[in-house]
């Protein structure tokens, strides 16, 4: 699923190569269902975890850990990935091996420089906390705990990382008081703060988890509309960081009806003059005979609107996303190659993590 983004002249892209991971946390009484998350049925194969290491993608300095961004996730898939590669081996071991591991995580030596709040942390099957790298304190308590979580009631925490953990990895909502190097006081009032984690597992059972926050980057309200500037960048980084990771956490069909009902006819993933489109790249779109709705065989270029915001829903959601993005409707308009070129250019890229 291509997740983009258009200001004006500007188109901004990222795929969630992966799978959908929830808005909420699992409610009481949840249980996994018998297949992985949706995205899993999208995504192709080579694009599923476990990530080799050419998924630990290079560091982007400034990245805060508390807001819900494309640099985020990627940070999490990177630490993760390399502790899977690094620790597990040495966890898998057993014994001192195992613990020294456990403790060379702790002391913070997995980590992402120029960066503020990512730390690997460990918990077992019964999510106690055997390492962390950002609270070594709460080390042999529980992540859904009093300390961890708040008072947040997170029942079914540990199956929800059971399930995306046996398919290879996936992005756990949870609540955590934990996303900065100061634990939050419950206590004097301080609320935990709503986040994800990606989790990958050791083969003997250990679950290892970076965690990122989902609150939205602020909204430059005074950003001048057309205009190319810092501010507008920041915009579309809110909306397509809040976006991707809304999608990423997904558990169940109705949240993915909602997500592009929100996209189209709400105000969630817009500000001032940016707003977000999805759309599908690959071979499978509109069923039918129409041209405009029905992609050929040529996942680069071509890919069906699935989502439009801004109250454009109606010119392009279900159309063939080269023809919209040429301005081609009911047949009229700018020249398909535009449209088969930005088109392509925002598959590529986001198949790279992100792309302008």
């Amino acid at each position: 699923v291509v997740l983009g983004l258009v200001c004006i002249n500007g188109v901004s892209a990222m795929m969630d190569y992966r799978h959908f991971a929830a808005y909420d946390v699992p409610s009481a009484g949840w249980t996994a269902p018998g297949w992985g998350p949706p995205s899993f049925i999208l995504a192709l194969d080579e694009n599923k975890p476990p990530y080799n290491s050419s998924a630990a993608m290079e560091p982007h300095p400034g990245c805060r850990a508390k807001y819900a961004t494309v640099c985020a996730i990627q940070h999490s898939i990177r630490l993760v990935t390399r502790a899977r590669l690094e620790a597990c081996p040495l966890i898998e071991a057993g014994g001192d091996t195992r613990e020294a591991a456990l403790a060379n995580i702790t002391a913070g030596n997995i980590y992402t420089p120029f960066t503020d709040g990512f730390g690997v942390f460990v918990v077992d099957d019964s999510a106690t906390i055997l390492a962390d790298a950002l609270q070594p304190g709460l080390v042999g308590q529980r992540l859904d705990g009093l300390l961890a979580s708040g008072l947040v009631a997170q029942a079914q925490l540990m199956d929800y990382i059971r399930w995306v953990t046996s398919w290879g990895g996936g992005f756990v909502p949870h609540y955590t008081t934990r996303i900065s190097k100061t634990a939050l006081n419950v206590a004097a009032g301080e609320a935990p703060l709503e986040a994800s984690a990606y989790f990958e597992r050791c083969k003997t059972g250990e679950y290892i988890g970076v965690a990122f926050g989902r609150e939205p980057l602020p909204v430059v309200e005074n950003c001048l509309p057309r205009t190319n500037g810092f501010c507008t960048s920041q915009n579309m980084r809110r909306i397509i960081g809040l976006a991707l990771t809304d999608v990423l956490n997904m558990h169940n069909a109705h949240e993915l009806s909602r997500y592009y009902y929100k996209t189209n006819f709400g105000e969630k993933y817009a500000a001032v003059d940016s707003y977000l489109f999805d759309a599908l790249s690959s071979w499978w779109g509109y069923p039918g005979d129409d041209p405009y709705r029905n992609p050929n065989s040529f996942p680069e270029n071509y890919g069906t609107m699935w989502a439009l915001g801004d109250g454009y829903a109606k010119y392009g959601a279900g159309w063939n996303g080269s023809f919209w993005m040429s301005g081609t409707v009911d047949g009229e308009g700018g020249p398909l190659s535009t449209g088969n070129y930005v088109s392509m250019v925002a598959n590529r890229g986001a198949l790279l993590g992100g792309t302008w």
